[in-house]
C-alpha cells in the first residue's frame, strides 16, 4: 500500500529518489520522505552487478533477546541467547557457539538485536571487534572478523 518502495520522479520525468515513508495527520497532506538517487544507485548498480552490496559487515548469528524479566528468572545475564551460528562466518570464526549468549560487541553491552544492528552499521566487511559470550557461566572474550553479507 501507498507508494514506499516506488519511483520519486521531477516534472520532466527523471527519478530522483525512492519513496521510504509519509507521515500524515488526519485532514493534512503529509509529509513524504525519499532516498535521493544519488544515495541509492550504487547500492542498485551492486545489486545488479553482484546479487548483494559488497562491504556490508555480517556477524553470522541468530538469537533470542534475554529481557530483564527472563534473566531474573532464569539467573542469566541480559544480552542475546545465540540459536544458531551460520558456519563459515565470522561468528563461527570467532568460536561463538550456539548456546552462548552475547552480551557486548565492541566495548558495548548489547540488549537487543537492534544494537547489534546498530553496532554493526559502524564497521566493514573485514573489520575486526571484540565480542563478549557468556558460556557455561563464565564470561569469554573472543574477535570477530566480521564476514561480508551476501
Amino acid at each position: 500500500p501507498g507508494n514506499s518502495g516506488g519511483a520519486l520522479v521531477n516534472s520532466r520525468g527523471q527519478v530522483i529518489g525512492i519513496n521510504t515513508v509519509k507521515i500524515s495527520v488526519s485532514g493534512v497532506e503529509g509529509l513524504g520522505f525519499a532516498i535521493p538517487i544519488n544515495d541509492a544507485k550504487p547500492i542498485v548498480d551492486q545489486l545488479m552487478m553482484f546479487g548483494y552490496v559488497k562491504g556490508r559487515p555480517f556477524i553470522g548469528i541468530s538469537g533470542r533477546e534475554i529481557t530483564d524479566a527472563i534473566a531474573r528468572q532464569y539467573d542469566l545475564p541480559v544480552g542475546i541467547y545465540i540459536l544458531e551460528v551460520t558456519p563459515d562466518s565470522g561468528a563461527a570464526k570467532a568460536g561463538i557457539q550456539k548456546g552462548d549468549i552475547l552480551v557486548s560487541i565492541a566495548g558495548k553491552d548489547v540488549r537487543t538485536m537492534k544494537e547489534v544492528d546498530n553496532i554493526k552499521k559502524n564497521y566493514k566487511a573485514g573489520d575486526s571487534v571484540d565480542v563478549t559470550v557468556v558460556r557455561n557461566g563464565s564470561k569469554v572474550k573472543l574477535s570477530l572478523a566480521f564476514s561480508e553479507e551476501q
